[in-house]
């Protein structure tokens, strides 16, 4: 696990958590858009194994715990059977989506993959770049996976935003 390392001066007098050297989260931003957790919220339940405060808390903390379990693994069957649990846990989450989020139907595009596909792809990426940051000394490898991790909680952030302002909706779950 990563714990937050110091706090440097953020824009307009706010207080910057450093995660790592390469990734930084605001602290006392917005937790939830629209109902949906922040990728920030997110990835602080996994980093600090908080209490979950949001339905989808616990799910995203085990897909990162499956995606680090897999990449520690060369046991074929734990290997199979995370993946159909990842699998699972996506639509949990997509079923959760499609019950709690309103979607604006008409005239508004579609996003081409579900809520759930973008948080798996966040958590694999967290979990690659920390266990990166464990266990290796090749700096681009580290600063690649973090810079990775930045794009998708952007990305995550972006697309939560749309939804929530009727200017995407999310595909149906399969």
């Amino acid at each position: 696990m990563l714990a937050m390392t110091g706090e440097v001066p953020g824009p307009e007098g706010t207080r910057v958590a450093t995660v790592s050297p390469l990734l930084v989260l605001e602290r006392g931003g917005a937790d939830v858009v629209g109902g949906l957790p922040t990728a920030e919220m997110l990835l602080r339940t996994v980093r600090d194994s908080r209490p979950a405060a949001h339905h989808l808390d616990p799910l995203a903390r085990h897909l990162a715990e499956l995606h680090t379990g897999t990449a520690q693994s060369h046991d074929a069957d734990y290997r199979r059977a995370a993946e159909a649990s990842r699998r699972e846990t996506v639509r949990a989450i997509d079923r959760w989506i499609e019950a709690h989020v309103p979607q604006h139907r008409h005239g508004t595009a579609i996003h081409t993959e579900t809520v759930g596909s973008v948080i798996d792809r966040l958590m694999a990426a967290y979990a690659r770049a920390a266990h990166l940051l464990e266990t290796t000394t090749d700096d681009l490898a580290v600063h690649a996976a973090w810079f990775r991790v930045a794009e998708l909680v952007n990305g995550y952030d972006d697309l939560i935003a749309a939804i929530t302002h009727g200017e995407r909706r999310l595909p149906t779950s399969a």
